[in-house]
């Protein structure tokens, strides 16, 4: 549940640590932070405050990710079920028992969602799907109920660099796709095993190693 809420840095050198200050009070000092904190990455924001205003490039989408009871008929296969007004309902059987259930909607009526509760985001998806048809019903009923609800805009995340200082972003934080590219976490995955291969290969010269990540990684992204 803690978060950065600070970021300062001596000049970028061998001796150079990042002060860093966290939601409870606590002040630490590190060699590199890692921004790894997803599309909408407080680490990024502090460390490229300027550079970091417009990064998120939105694609007019927001989409739901929840869990609800599995029912027989859900059986082995996903199914889609399209509604008019640009909404969609995605139900996916699991490995463990439960139904995954995802509602996207092409609308602006979720812009500003993070300002919302969890409580307030679900009420906005039950009058978004309300009238949707099919097993809208069942579906808000398990979201309703569900503690594992979690919403997004469907964005990408295009910044001009990755590494200031001694502060780097690895993931959505930098470079996030989308998730309906589906490339999102092999990205993420990627980019942290170049990062650390580049940084156990420059020998503590940490402006060589962020170069060199840099230099390998955004070209395949």
């Amino acid at each position: 549940g803690g978060h950065v809420t600070g970021l300062s840095q001596t000049p970028l050198n061998r001796k150079g640590k990042v002060k860093v200050s966290f939601a409870n009070g606590e002040r630490r000092e590190f060699d590199l932070v890692v921004g790894a904190d997803g599309m909408g990455s407080k680490v990024r924001r502090l460390a490229f405050e300027g550079e970091s205003e417009n990064v998120m490039k939105g694609l007019g989408q927001y989409t739901a990710f929840f869990t609800i009871p599995y029912e027989e008929e859900d059986g082995n296969w996903g199914q889609w079920y399209n509604a008019p007004g640009g909404r969609c309902i995605l139900l996916r059987a699991d490995n463990a028992g439960y139904t995954r259930a995802y509602l996207s909607v092409m609308s602006e009526k979720p812009r500003g969602y993070h300002k919302l509760s969890i409580k307030q985001q679900k009420m906005m998806w039950g009058e978004i799907f309300e009238d949707a048809g099919w097993q809208a019903k069942r579906v808000l009923d398990g979201m309703d109920a569900s503690d594992d609800f979690y919403m997004q805009e469907i964005a990408q995340v295009k910044i001009e660099r990755w590494s200031k200082g001694q502060v780097v972003l690895v993931g959505d934080a930098g470079y996030c796709p989308s998730p309906i590219s589906g490339m999102g976490t092999s990205l993420a995955i990627i980019g942290a095993y170049i990062l650390a291969g580049e940084l156990a290969a420059c020998d503590g010269d940490w402006e060589k190693g962020l170069k060199g990540y840099e230099e390998k990684m955004r070209p395949f992204v």
